[in-house]
């Protein structure tokens, strides 16, 4: 892996994130699930943290960007095994999750007409 020649220095301008913005988007903004680069997607990357435990586990939800940049961030499902979870269940929340946003948009859309 190449190392930044910026490694080691404070971050520009440009790197930082606009809280204020984020915060009031995450209330005013709603996906559009017509739009393929907003609907929920399943990367492949796993969280393996829970492999050889054999009791005390369970799954869960992280959201989270984690070691990636803002525009990369969203959700992880890590299953009780530490993950990866399986393609037939990050297939499943992924198809259940847009057929949520597909009905939200669809309510807003009778409601405003």
């Amino acid at each position: 892996m190449k190392i930044s020649n910026r490694a080691g220095e404070p971050p520009q301008l440009s790197d930082l994130v606009d809280v204020p913005r984020l915060i009031a988007a995450y209330y005013e903004e709603r996906p559009d699930p017509h739009v393929p680069a907003q609907r929920v997607l399943f990367g492949t990357s796993g969280h393996r943290g829970n492999q050889g435990r054999k009791t005390g586990l369970s799954d869960g939800i992280v959201i989270t960007p984690s070691h990636n940049p803002p525009e990369c961030g969203g959700f992880k499902y890590n299953p009780p095994n530490g993950g990866p979870a399986q393609q037939d269940v990050t297939g499943w929340i992924e198809s259940r999750a847009n057929a949520f946003l597909n009905n939200e948009s669809e309510r807003r859309q009778t409601r405003s007409v």
